[in-house]
């Protein structure tokens, strides 16, 4: 599969490293208005070819012409820039989350249903412990589910604001920490639970980065379709940073998982097993990378295409209208003449 990065910071840089090493991927183009940034990420994939807008390695009839392209852009330049690579006949594979706002998000699952695949990168769905408890719970191995708790201690400095100033723009990023870090364990929560976001109470706080749109600090509580609760406190202000966890209490036990570590999950007061996702590769964002390859080369389905991102976006957004609305005191329902989450 020929790639184009589209996006060189920090991810984009990781995607880069973990391509060259897939043998199956050749990165053809790095693309980047900062061209030193690109020329940087390209040395590290190999790639031959520079640009600083994702039109130029499409129109140019010298250019290496790609098959898929990875998005890791502001996340308001999900839904233009992938108009642009259907237009271009490319297979895309976008940073999580599906968009900064629900319409942007619905609006890239329709065009993800005609042509070439669209997914995702919620990375945690290929990571070993996440998958040995999503299958503990389908398989009922915890009995019914009752609720969840995802815990998001994470810590970043000032220069993760100054740094990608799009970050800090809330017509940009969409929110703060929920829905750039937290996200990543909702959407596992969600798959859990084995429903849909139906409603959700939530509050926000600007703990240190005052000078900033978004925030820093979010709790909140989502009720699904099945009937379960799930819990989350997402925060960039944790000192140390530690471990995220998602704890997942059913009638027969309890499942959780902690992020790093190659034993990252336990089980309590029933026998379940620990389960490697059946893509290999060492590193999640490198499964998730050759799960992309393997939908766009072969037609293997991959973990999240557009539609299966539909979910989290609603709880998202779900949290963010209660949190508007004077925060834990409302909640917010998902409107009955609205689209249906679709998995």
């Amino acid at each position: 599969m020929k790639l184009a990065i589209v996006g060189c910071g920090d991810v984009g840089y990781w995607v880069a490293r973990l391509a060259r090493l897939n043998r199956k991927i050749k990165v053809v183009a790095c693309v980047d208005p900062d061209y030193e940034r690109a020329r940087r990420v390209a040395r590290v994939a190999a790639a031959g070819q520079v640009f600083r807008e994702l039109s130029e390695p499409f129109g140019s009839e010298q250019a290496e012409h790609p098959d898929a392209v990875y998005l890791g852009v502001p996340h308001h330049l999900h839904l233009p820039l992938i108009r642009q690579c259907r237009r271009a006949g490319a297979a895309v594979l976008c940073e999580k989350p599906l968009a900064h706002t629900i319409d942007d998000a619905r609006e890239i699952v329709e065009l993800s249903r005609d042509g070439g695949p669209v997914g995702v990168n919620y990375q945690y769905r290929y990571d070993h412990g996440c998958y040995s408890l999503i299958r503990a719970c389908a398989n009922g191995e915890l009995g019914g589910i009752r609720y969840i708790r995802c815990n998001i201690p994470w810590h970043r400095e000032s220069a993760y604001f100054g740094n990608g100033g799009w970050h800090a723009r809330l017509a940009q990023a969409g929110g703060g920490t929920l829905i750039t870090q937290g996200s990543h364990f909702l959407d596992i929560a969600l798959i859990c639970s084995g429903g849909d976001p139906v409603s959700a109470s939530g509050r926000g706080w600007q703990q240190v980065f005052g000078e900033t749109e978004v925030e820093d600090l979010f709790v909140g509580h989502v009720e699904t379709s099945t009937g379960v609760v799930i819990e989350i406190t997402s925060s960039m202000v944790s000192t140390p940073e530690q471990r995220a966890t998602i704890e997942v209490y059913g009638s027969s036990g309890t499942g959780i998982y902690g992020t790093g570590g190659r034993h990252n999950v336990r089980f309590r007061g029933v026998r379940s097993r620990s389960r490697k996702h059946p893509v290999r590769f060492f590193h999640a964002l490198g499964r998730s990378i050759e799960g992309f390859r393997r939908w766009v080369d072969i037609g293997q389905p991959y973990e999240c295409p557009a539609a299966a991102a539909l979910p989290v976006m609603d709880a998202v957004n779900l949290l963010y209208r209660s949190a508007r609305n004077e925060g834990m005191s409302q909640r917010a329902t998902l409107a009955a003449n609205a689209p249906p989450p679709r998995r």
